[in-house]
């Protein structure tokens, strides 16, 4: 079951992959904030495909802070997204300032938790 459970996730990278380069291929502001969302997408899927299948607590517990760290900049990214879509580029300066500033210091703190388990720790349980 694990291996079809990994497989399964390889594969939605790949699918994710081949979307970002599709949109990669658009020459517009949407067409860029779209790529950028499906590359950290796939950047999520390939650390989560880490952290279920490669051993070791270290290698564990980076993985999942990655995995929290990028899903602050997937929302980042969809509101990059939302912005141009909807034309309100301008209107939301402070927001992205804040929420820019908020992501760096969450990462940060996410891969420090790495060595001083501050924020998580991951214990392995076995029936």
């Amino acid at each position: 079951m694990r291996i079809v459970y990994g497989l399964g996730v390889l594969l939605e990278a790949i699918l994710i992959a081949h979307c970002a380069i599709c949109s990669f291929k658009k020459h517009d502001r949407l067409g860029k904030s779209v790529c950028i969302y499906e590359t950290l997408t796939f950047a999520c899927a390939i650390v989560f495909f880490v952290f279920t299948f490669v051993p070791g607590h270290t290698v564990t517990v980076l993985a999942k802070g990655l995995t929290m760290a990028l899903f602050d900049w997937m929302l980042i990214a969809l509101m990059f997204y939302t912005q141009y879509y909807t034309g309100a580029v301008k209107t939301f300066k402070g927001v992205q300032a804040a929420s820019m500033i908020f992501a760096v210091l969450d990462t940060y703190m996410l891969i420090e938790n790495t060595w001083t388990n501050k924020i998580f720790d991951i214990e392995s349980i076995k029936s």
